[in-house]
């Protein structure tokens, strides 16, 4: 893409400290002047690995944390889990220099900010799957015209491009979204009655493809291939997941969990 400005990761002293992602947001929004700009920051928090630029001990004690009811709890999942929630917390911490760089820079009041993610936890049950944990993602806006509250409605993020073509008076066309800008601004409850997601393939491996269409209340879920194996860069080289393996020896219930991920229905 022709962006004016680009820093990829891999010319970046840490791909995971907040200040050097805010310092090249203060860069760019020093030259934007008066113009419109649109910035995206990537933040690569919370990707694995969890442990990468990481204290030797996690913040949170392992063996006090709550773990998901998808998983399976081992000391394996929950020393990763720990890991996981410092990314978490290093993420925000990101996204709070961010809109601190934002204030300085003047353009807080007439900007809008959207936060979001692409996939959830980079766990079995959710990151590359069609599973609540793995497509259910948190949209937080704040800016010019933007209703405050929580709004359970569904929304998808190929909804980002029709809202902001919107928000900038620019010529409609055809996209698969619907802009989301009757819900910010708090004139209607939700703008649409369902959404498909879809998965297709994981670290460019062949893949098992699936589709899900939400509804508020249902989901469906078709996978196709389903004589393959899952590839997901969860399977065979985590703790979760080799804990797992080891559990699942002499654990009936946890074997079938663990088969039951790699190896889905065609219907769920």
């Amino acid at each position: 893409f022709p962006f004016d400005y680009l820093v990829k990761a891999k010319d970046m002293p840490s791909r995971r400290d907040p200040v050097v992602f805010q310092n090249h947001l203060r860069t760019f929004l020093a030259g934007v002047g008066e113009r419109r700009f649109a910035a995206v920051l990537a933040l690569h928090d919370p990707h694995r690995p969890f442990d990468e630029e990481a204290p030797a001990t996690p913040s949170l004690a392992p063996e006090k944390l709550r773990v998901p009811p998808f998983l399976w709890d081992t000391p394996g999942t929950r020393l990763e889990l720990a890991q996981y929630y410092d990314c978490v917390a290093r993420l925000d911490r990101s996204f709070e220099l961010a809109l601190a760089a934002l204030e300085e820079s003047g353009h807080a009041d007439d900007t809008l900010v959207l936060f979001t993610s692409d996939n959830g936890m980079a766990f079995p049950f959710a990151k590359s799957t069609l599973y609540e944990a793995g497509v259910h993602m948190p949209l937080l806006a704040r800016g010019p015209g933007v209703h405050p509250g929580v709004n359970h409605a569904l929304v998808s993020n190929v909804d980002l491009l029709p809202t902001a073509l919107e928000l900038f008076d620019a010529a409609p066309r055809a996209l698969d979204g619907v802009s989301l800008l009757p819900m910010l601004r708090g004139e209607r409850g939700s703008v649409r009655e369902a959404l498909v997601t879809m998965q297709t393939e994981n670290n460019r491996e062949q893949g098992a493809p699936s589709r899900a269409l939400h509804e508020a209340r249902f989901k469906y879920i078709r996978n196709f291939h389903t004589e393959r194996a899952t590839v997901s860069n969860v399977v065979g080289h985590t703790l979760t997941w080799e804990s797992g393996g080891e559990l699942a020896r002499r654990d009936e219930k946890v074997r079938e969990r663990m088969t039951s991920f790699l190896y889905r229905a065609e219907d769920e």
